[in-house]
């Protein structure tokens, strides 16, 4: 985490103390009250058992599972992949807070920021105008039922032929040429000259891709007629856009929500054909696997999700796949199954928006989804067929947390196949078992491992640490066996300065802010590592057990110092001193 010079230190403080972790992260997952904390699974890496820790108290996070951790600035670092100071301006907007202006970072940051987004929008009126002077992109979309009033909402436009057209339109208007190159609108050629420099996009409809607050920040381009190229080309990943994050017409969805419900599509041509047919509530996965990152997104605004892909092999595989990372997210997702060869707008514009709300009112709950397809897969009027389906279906409803739920769906697989409850029941339990050994191995490996990269002193540091942290009444009678300078330098050294000063002076602890105060991403780890674990237990024993690990790393370093030194020395007076005080090393291990 770098900071840099940005805003004073109140102004960085103000904004943490205004924005509440729990809120904050809330916002993108569900957390569940366990013991004194708060728990999940962690949004940076895929788990079962929740191991990401929220402390409200200490407005703090830590995944003891991959490591993540720190205050609420760096978890929307992290979660949004944006820099310390975009970090600060997200939470200082959502506080209502003020901030200073700043030269230095307006020029120096958002400055580059903002001329890719102003690039975007002018690139956007430039596709814009140039259909309205098309007759042939015109005519093809009179031909698939879009009407001007859409066009001009959606901002839907055409890239010429010519190859060269957008980029001359961006020099004219004053962009450079690293500006235009870094927009991935324009390539170039190896040589690297300006002449060799073309449009990403030609003969194309184009579909400006929107953030949530209507800014332009990619496009999707679509062949006009059958064609060699392929069928959709999309904007690469830049500066200003990740694809797996933003969702197409959620600008537009969010505030045509309909009983707190939201159609998920595949294709800028579903959005808006279901549009044209006054179906409001409707995103896109931009033509890509539906990502967590778009399922958290979603959820903030709505609690249910309805997936309606392409009705074909393919498009079936990837609605299962949305429907499952859905679930993650803790949306209510469910699945309208289209005829094989159709998609959502050739099904609205050859059946009418009643028949396609009929066939929206049929959507299968993920389980009856999940039923339908394996019967699809499996034979189920043969022997094998119905013992893989029960299997199959075993497997996934030992994942369920619901019992009710459980039961339901035992007694319909059980009707439909011909197998005995008690026999799925006993299959689940075997599942169950398999996993529970499984996550028990795995957090042993993981536990393993971890430790086994670190020292025994780094895991007395960070134990000791903590437990002053947790028993803070201690202190007093253990501060005349051990010092700050014991620990080692840099991260944990720092940290026991900080605890220590704190206690000796009586004095709050305010994780948060200490960890606001770092610039490296590894060092709120440690701290927060230190700052969220709970070491309250620890045998009287092992607390002196680690002291003199901590101490015996200490002088041993002493003596490794004073070694070198004498190595160096010239003058026989100078290598007695170190000598004698090697010696003196020596003789409080040996007394340890």
């Amino acid at each position: 985490m770098n900071n840099g010079s940005y805003y004073p230190s109140d102004v960085i403080d103000q904004v943490i103390n205004e924005s509440d972790i729990v809120h904050i992260i809330s916002q993108y997952v569900t957390l569940k009250k366990m013991g004194t904390s708060l728990k999940c699974c962690c949004p940076f890496h895929s788990e079962k058992t929740p191991s990401f820790v929220v402390s409200k108290d200490k407005q703090l996070y830590h995944c003891f599972g991959c490591g993540a951790g720190g205050n609420v600035i760096t978890f929307v670092m992290e979660v949004e992949k944006l820099n310390f100071i975009e970090a600060i301006k997200l939470l200082a907007e959502k506080a209502n807070i003020t901030l200073p202006e700043n030269d230095k970072y307006n020029h120096e940051i958002n400055n580059k920021r903002d001329r890719q987004i102003q690039l975007h929008r002018d690139a956007a009126i430039f596709y814009y105008r140039t259909l309205l002077k098309n007759d042939h992109a015109k005519e093809y979309l009179q031909m698939r039922s879009i009407e001007k009033s859409t066009i001009k909402k959606f901002g839907i436009g055409y890239a010429p032929n010519s190859g060269k057209s957008l980029l001359n339109y961006l020099l004219q208007k004053k962009y450079s040429v690293s500006e235009i190159l870094d927009s991935g609108l324009v390539l170039r050629n190896k040589n690297n000259s300006q002449n060799d420099m073309y449009d990403r996009f030609r003969d194309r409809i184009m579909f400006p891709i929107q953030t949530i607050t209507d800014k332009v920040i990619a496009f999707g381009g679509r062949v006009l007629e059958n064609s060699k190229s392929p069928k959709y080309l999309n904007s690469p990943e830049t500066s200003i856009y990740s694809k797996g994050k933003h969702l197409y017409g959620l600008n537009y969805a969010k505030k045509e929500i309909e009983n707190d419900q939201i159609i998920v599509v595949e294709g800028y041509m579903d959005v808006i054909g279901l549009y044209e047919k006054g179906i409001r509530n409707v995103v896109a996965s931009l033509g890509t696997a539906f990502t967590l990152d778009q399922g958290n997104l979603l959820k903030r605004y709505t609690k249910e999700a309805v997936v309606i892909y392409d009705g074909d092999q393919a498009g079936q595989e990837a609605a299962s796949k949305a429907v499952e990372i859905l679930e993650k997210c803790e949306v209510n997702a469910k699945v309208t199954i289209l005829p094989e060869e159709l998609d959502p707008d050739e099904y609205i514009n050859k059946y009418g928006k009643q028949a396609f709300f009929d066939r929206k009112v049929e959507s299968l709950a993920v389980i009856e989804y999940k039923i339908t397809r394996l019967k699809q897969k499996y034979n189920t009027n043969s022997i094998d067929g119905r013992i893989n389906f029960a299997k199959d279906m075993a497997m996934y409803l030992s994942e369920l947390n619901s019992s009710i739920e459980v039961e339901a769906y035992l007694n319909k697989i059980s009707m439909d196949i011909g197998i005995s409850k008690e026999s799925i029941i006993q299959e689940i339990k075997k599942n169950k078992l398999k996993e529970h050994k499984k996550n028990n191995n795995g957090k042993y490996r993981n536990e393993k491992l971890q430790y086994s990269v670190k020292s025994a002193n780094i895991i007395a540091q960070e134990k000791l640490l903590n437990y002053f942290l947790n028993n803070p009444k201690i202190y007093p009678v253990i501060k005349a066996k051990i010092t700050a300078q014991d620990f080692s330098k840099g991260i944990y050294r720092d940290l026991a300065e900080y605890i220590f000063s704190k206690l000796e002076n009586n004095e709050k602890i305010e994780e948060s802010k200490y960890i606001g105060r770092l610039l490296d991403s590894e060092q709120v780890k440690i701290a927060s590592l230190i700052f969220t674990s709970d070491e309250s237990t620890i045998k009287e024993q092992d607390i002196s057990s680690y002291i003199n690990t901590i101490k015996k790393f200490s002088i041993q370093g002493e003596i490794r110092i004073l070694q070198e030194q004498l190595m160096n020395a010239n003058i026989d007076e100078q290598k007695n001193k170190i000598y004698y005080e090697i010696i003196e090393n020596k003789r409080k291990l040996e007394n340890l």
